[in-house]
């Protein structure tokens, strides 16, 4: 699922000082490996994906949202522990 990523800066940041993780992280992702979710969103219906995939060797999941056809708005990223 390659596709154009744009994000908000502010909320970039935010994610780097909750998780410690810039959205450019993204672009690093492996997608092809990728497990992806439909996601809708309880407070506002908000069609979403959930993406639990590898980058740099370590598990992340990465919630975003389609926008038009081509490219993507990132929500949040965040490490996963493994077990």
């Amino acid at each position: 699922m390659p596709m154009d990523t744009r994000f908000d800066l502010a909320k970039s940041d935010r994610n780097v000082q909750e998780w410690g993780l810039p959205f450019t992280m993204v672009l690093d992702f492996e997608w092809d490996s990728a497990v992806i979710e439909e996601h809708v969103r309880v407070d506002d219906g908000e069609r979403r994906r959930r993406a639990f995939g590898y980058t740099g060797g370590r598990l992340f999941a990465l919630v975003f949202a389609p926008r038009a056809e081509k490219y993507m708005a990132s929500a949040c990223a965040r490490r996963i522990r493994e077990r």
